[in-house]
C-alpha cells in the first residue's frame, strides 16, 4: 500500500515507514504535531502574548487559540498559520508557534527592531530577549 509521507519515507531494519518530526528543547512535544481539531489561522498585524495565551490580530482577539505552557515555554498550536503582517511577541515566556498541518505562510514587511519584539518573514519562533 502506497502512503504519502509529509516528512519522507524511511527504510531501516524495522521496514519502510513515514518519517516523523522529533521536536527537542522541552517545549513542543510530539503530540503537539497532531493537527486534529486545529484550525487554519490567518494572523494580520498583531500581538502574541506568551504569558496570557491571547493573540490579537489588529484589535480583535482570535477565538479558539490552542495554547499551553510546557516547561516554561508558551506553545501555540495551529493546523496552519498564515502571517500577513508584523507580529509583536510580548510577555516573559519564550514562545513556540507550531503549525501542525500544512505549515507557515508569511508575507508582509521586513523585520523591524526595538521593543516589543517583532515576528517577521524570516522567523519561525522567537524567545524573549
Amino acid at each position: 500500500v502506497d502512503t504519502a509521507c509529509a516528512w519522507g519515507c524511511l527504510t531501516n531494519v524495522v521496514g519502510d515507514h513515514c518519517g516523523q518530526l522529533a521536536p527537542s528543547g522541552g517545549g513542543v512535544m510530539p503530540g503537539d504535531l497532531d493537527a486534529s481539531g486545529l484550525a487554519d489561522t490567518t494572523l494580520g498585524a498583531g500581538t502574541i502574548d506568551g504569558d496570557s495565551g491571547v493573540i490579537f490580530s489588529g484589535a480583535q482577539q482570535l477565538p479558539g487559540v490552542n495554547y499551553h505552557l510546557a516547561n516554561g515555554i508558551a506553545v501555540f498550536r495551529f493546523k496552519s498559520l498564515k502571517i500577513t503582517g508584523p507580529i509583536s511577541l510580548v510577555g516573559i515566556q519564550p514562545i513556540a508557534l507550531v503549525s501542525a498541518g500544512v505549515g507557515f505562510v508569511t508575507s508582509g514587511p521586513e523585520r523591524t527592531s526595538g521593543a516589543p519584539r517583532q515576528f517577521a518573514n524570516d522567523d519561525v519562533a522567537a524567545e524573549p530577549s
